[in-house]
């Protein structure tokens, strides 16, 4: 049997009569076992249209022999029998199941990301899942969940934007961001340029810069710190004086959210310092990808 970790999501309708009814669907399908359910926690909705009412967000930890576009099929219609519609994205909606993770499993087909590509940057979905869960590790990252719950929580409130391919247009995204943002411009020694972000929590610093791949890899191949990679030296970043909290990576490469870039084919499951993703090519959409991460992580 394997172990799977799914995130649940609500904010139409009776919402936790929807979540907890979510929970006896799964429970109750043939090839799933023992599924075991996080409490239901308050968060307000991220992206997507404006007006929408709070969510009810949770965690499931289940067994099952199917495999996983199977229980993908499954979760799907059980969001189907429980009014989903798929209208616009990040839009209100009865139900919301995402699988987050499949073991160690790294998939990355057109119906079907594992691990989920902003697992390590929604709080609304680590902090329960951490709750029942926080073993799991990130195939990818190499991290825990409650590592990267920790992290969330901990580490500085700073984002690293590297365009290998373009260092002009990864600095015109950070600038978009910021002023998308409400952001205070500082400018630094040198060339490199600090953007701080104001949240209603803590200030954002967002930090453009291009090491070239081999750099970034090196960085990346680093054993952690024990403190979840808090306050150790960076090696590309030379603007910034502690790891960053995430780092947004344009490539060369075709994109595909989970690729096999050098720290991840020598050694994946070794710790990577800081959690990371790849930015799509449109400048819209990767900045919409990363207003809505900001927002998630407060």
């Amino acid at each position: 049997m394997s172990v799977c970790l799914v995130a649940l999501g609500s904010n139409l309708g009776d919402r936790r009569q929807t979540l907890d009814r979510a929970i006896e669907m799964l429970s109750a399908t043939a090839g799933i076992g023992r599924v075991y359910g996080s409490r239901w926690q308050a968060s307000s909705p991220i992206g997507g249209p404006a007006g929408q009412g709070e969510f009810l967000n949770g965690a499931a930890r289940l067994e099952t022999s199917l495999a996983p576009h199977e229980l993908l099929q499954t979760i799907r219609h059980i969001e189907q029998r429980l009014g989903r519609q798929r209208n616009q994205r990040w839009a209100a909606r009865t139900i919301d199941i995402d699988l987050l993770l499949f073991d160690q499993a790294v998939l990355d087909t057109p119906e079907l990301i594992v691990p989920h590509p902003r697992l390590a940057f929604r709080r609304f979905v680590l902090a329960p899942a951490a709750e029942i869960g926080g073993d799991f590790v990130h195939p990818l990252f190499g991290w825990t969940v409650a590592q990267l719950f920790d992290h969330l929580r901990h580490a500085p409130n700073v984002m690293a934007i590297c365009d290998l391919h373009d260092p002009d247009r990864g600095q015109q995204l950070a600038m978009n961001l910021a002023a998308a943002t409400g952001a205070r411009l500082v400018t630094q020694a040198g060339t490199s340029l600090l953007l701080e972000i104001q949240q209603p929590t803590a200030p954002w610093h967002i930090t453009p810069e291009c090491p070239d791949e081999d750099r970034l890899a090196e960085f990346f191949q680093q054993p952690p710190a024990d403190d979840a990679a808090c306050g150790k030296p960076l090696h590309p970043f030379t603007s910034l004086a502690s790891v960053p909290k995430v780092v947004a990576i344009r490539s060369l490469r075709r994109w595909p959210r989970l690729p096999q870039f050098p720290w991840v084919e020598r050694n994946p499951l070794a710790r990577t310092p800081c959690p990371w993703l790849l930015l799509p090519e449109s400048q819209d959409v990767a900045l919409a990808e990363l207003k809505a991460i900001i927002e998630s992580m407060q």
